[in-house]
């Protein structure tokens, strides 16, 4: 699969689903974007091929402190052993772009330069003979720990080498972050152990790990990124925490061999695409659902890799919950009623005056907390089914849920 295709694919569906508002949309953040750009004084220039041919860069201006600094973009030369210049045509080296050694099945050996203090999205995305790093011992940023490439004091994970031959890796405890494709194409890691210390991962996260098998995802993870396990055919099975409210666009995009799974308990929102090509036949939605991406359930993609809808696929849920919309929406996904989201509704606040009186005879209060959690909960998803029932069958519930993206810690999403 690659990337960029993949994302391609998903941003021309994401175009035919919100028409004229996707639109709109797009041009209030390029206004937005461009005052950002003002308020942040950096320049950049076109890009440029290095005086020795090995690189294209571009050299960056900070306008409010005058700092000026490269970032090298690609790489254009044949070593297999390559190592990051401290200095291009008289511009100290700090960043690599996005993409600059995308898909170099060559390489196989990464040197990182004392100057070096970011790195872009993607940078060493399919370089699948990519076995060592090292780092400058004069780097206050970056190191390297059992072969992996960490950065901000061992708290993020920048890059696990994707040619590294282990079967299983535990990620090491302080790690609060995985990077963008952080172990995109590793190809022979069949389980990876989660710390309890980790908060977030990148898009693209675990591409393509096409042995990995079965996955665990700690309480601390209140999100899955947009395209996390895009690709991993071997996936079998996952656990998803409670916590976790977002699944992201394409999270389990051609996951082919993942055949069910088991929704957390207060999941909000499911994004476009984020099961097209799994082995589902059917699935059961929780009430708790909020908004359902374009595509997300009932679609395949066909031996030229374009989304085509399957020819039978089951949603189950409660009536006149998202489960239900999404099905009046994809109207060749059949809808299998679990309740009456109305009924539940009661029962719940039946429950909820029940634990009340057991209140006065001495409950515990975190008993009755957590009873009116779920309650809150139901009423919400019922607040919302109502809402979009006022809306009317228009298209709006898809403009809807465009608007409503996950935060991806100010990631570019490609």
């Amino acid at each position: 699969m690659n990337l960029k295709k993949t994302a391609a694919v998903l941003a021309s569906l994401a175009v035919i689903c919100m028409g004229s508002m996707t639109m709109v949309h797009a041009e209030n953040q390029t206004e937005e974007a461009v005052l950002e750009t003002t308020e942040n004084q950096i320049t950049e220039s076109e890009e440029k091929t290095s005086e020795d041919s090995q690189w294209t860069y571009k050299v960056i201006t900070n306008n409010e402190t005058g700092e000026v600094y490269a970032s090298l973009e690609s790489y254009l030369g044949t070593d297999t052993e390559i190592t990051i210049p401290s200095e291009i045509d008289g511009n100290v080296v700090t960043t690599l772009g996005d993409y600059t050694f995308y898909e170099n099945t060559a390489i196989t050996k990464v040197k990182i330069a004392e100057t070096i203090t970011d790195f872009g999205n993607f940078p060493f995305f399919a370089c699948t003979s990519l076995s060592d790093f090292e780092v400058d011992e004069k780097n206050e940023i970056y190191t390297v720990k059992d072969g992996v490439l960490m950065g901000d004091n061992e708290q993020l994970l920048i890059c696990y080498p994707p040619a590294k031959t282990e079967t299983e890796y535990t990620i090491p405890d302080g790690v609060v972050a995985l990077n963008p494709a952080a172990f995109a194409t590793c190809t022979n890691l069949k389980t990876v152990n989660f710390p309890e210390t980790l908060e977030r991962m990148g898009l693209y996260c675990f591409a393509e790990c096409t042995s990995l098998n079965n996955v665990v995802i700690p309480e601390s993870v209140d999100a899955l990124s947009d395209f996390n396990f895009t690709g991993c055919t071997s996936l079998t099975s996952i656990t998803l925490p409670d916590s976790m409210h977002t699944i992201g666009n394409g999270a389990f995009f051609s996951c082919t061999a993942l055949d069910s799974i088991e929704f957390p308990k207060y999941i909000m929102e499911i994004g476009q695409c984020a099961f097209v090509s799994t082995g589902f036949t059917e699935i059961e939605i929780p009430s708790t659902v909020q908004e359902i991406g374009y595509s997300a359930f009932g679609y395949t993609t066909d031996q030229q890799g374009q989304i085509i809808a399957m020819d039978t696929f089951t949603v189950k849920g409660l009536t006149g919950t998202m489960a239900q919309a999404y099905c009046g929406e994809n109207e060749h996904v059949i809808f299998e009623s679990t309740g009456d989201s109305t009924a539940e509704t009661e029962a719940t606040e039946a429950t909820k005056a029940e634990a009340d009186n057991s209140d006065k005879e001495g409950m515990k209060p975190g008993v009755i907390a957590g009873i009116c959690a779920v309650a809150a909960a139901v009423v919400i998803a019922v607040a919302v089914v109502v809402v979009k029932k006022l809306r009317g069958a228009d298209d709006s519930d898809d403009e809807d849920s465009s608007e409503s993206q996950p935060e991806d810690e100010d990631i570019t999403e490609e």
